[in-house]
C-alpha cells in the first residue's frame, strides 16, 4: 500500500513538474510584440509601394545628437542604407538620436534615393547617416511612448524601387523592436458572370452589325 502511494505521489510530481516546464518552454518562446511595425505595400495595379510606420519608441534610451534640429526633410526612401525619411517635404524642425552603427537595417540593393510623396502623420526616419553612426530622427520634443503613425507612397514596385521584400527587425537600444513587414496586394480576377455578361453584350453587338450588313 505504502508503495502504491509513492507511485501516485511519483506520478502527480512528474505531471505538476511536466506541466511547469511546459510553461516555461512557451513563455521563453513567445516573442515580445514588437515597439514599431513598418509595412511596406506593393500595389501592382496602381504602380506604387505603400509604406505605413506605426508604434511608438522609447527614445531616452538613445542618445540625443541634436534637439531642434532644423533642416528640410523630403519623403523618400534609399534600401541599401536603411534609410526611410517620412518627412513633410519642407523645412522644419526634428529631434535627432544616435544609436550603434549596424542597427538601422538594409531593405534592399538600390544605392538610389527615391523621392516619394503623399506623406500624412508624424516626422519618423531610421537612417544610416554614415559609416559611424545610425540615427532615428523624431518630431521635435517628442515624448517616450507618444504614438507615431506616418504614411507616404513610392511610385514603383519592389522590384523596380530594389526592396528585398524579406521580413526583417530592427533592434533599437531598451529592447525596442522595429518589424519590417512586406506584402502585395493580389489583383482581383473579374467575376464568372461579368466575363458572361461581357461575352453576351459582344455577341448581340456583332448581330446588330451582321443585320444592319
Amino acid at each position: 500500500m505504502s508503495l502504491l502511494r509513492l507511485s501516485r505521489a511519483a506520478l502527480r510530481s512528474l505531471v505538476v513538474g511536466a506541466a511547469i516546464l511546459t510553461a516555461t518552454i512557451a513563455g521563453s518562446t513567445t516573442a515580445d510584440p514588437p515597439a514599431m511595425t513598418i509595412t511596406f505595400t506593393d500595389r501592382p495595379l496602381d504602380g506604387v509601394v505603400d509604406l505605413h510606420a506605426q508604434g511608438a519608441l522609447t527614445v531616452s534610451a538613445f542618445t540625443l545628437f541634436f534637439d531642434d534640429s532644423n533642416s528640410f526633410k523630403v519623403p523618400q526612401i534609399r534600401p541599401s542604407s536603411g534609410d526611410l525619411s517620412f518627412g513633410p517635404g519642407e523645412t522644419g524642425l526634428q529631434d535627432i538620436y544616435d544609436v550603434p552603427v549596424g542597427t538601422v537595417p538594409a531593405f534592399g540593393t538600390n544605392t538610389s534615393s527615391v523621392n516619394c510623396s503623399g506623406f500624412s502623420g508624424d516626422l519618423f526616419k531610421p537612417s544610416r547617416v554614415n559609416s559611424s553612426v545610425d540615427s532615428v530622427y523624431v518630431a521635435p520634443d517628442y515624448m517616450d511612448g507618444a504614438p507615431i503613425d506616418s504614411r507616404m507612397t513610392c511610385a514603383g514596385s519592389f522590384a523596380s524601387l530594389g526592396i528585398s521584400g524579406d521580413p526583417l527587425s530592427m533592434f533599437l537600444p531598451g529592447e525596442q523592436r522595429v518589424d519590417y513587414v512586406f506584402t502585395t496586394t493580389a489583383a482581383v480576377p473579374l467575376p464568372a458572370a461579368l466575363w458572361l455578361l461581357l461575352g453576351g453584350l459582344g455577341a448581340v453587338a456583332a448581330l446588330g452589325r451582321s443585320r444592319r450588313g
